[in-house]
């Protein structure tokens, strides 16, 4: 998942949230449904993760000015 979503944007970029759910739908149409808690549990860790990282920036672009 993290690899698709490396693919998908650069640092410069902000997160495209469609194509995120667009993902974890595919992710949860292709597996078996005993398999959706650990893909949610993924999807949850990377959302986590690109909020921080966008949090992150936000303070960064403030101290600039």
């Amino acid at each position: 998942m993290q690899e698709m979503l490396d693919a998908k944007i650069n640092s410069n970029q902000r997160v495209d949230w469609d194509f995120l759910e667009e993902l974890l739908f595919c992710y949860l149409r292709l597996n078996e449904k005993k398999q959706y808690r650990y893909i949610l549990s993924a999807f949850v860790d990377l959302v986590v993760a690109l909020r921080q990282i966008s949090s992150n920036r936000g303070l960064e672009r403030s101290r600039k000015f």
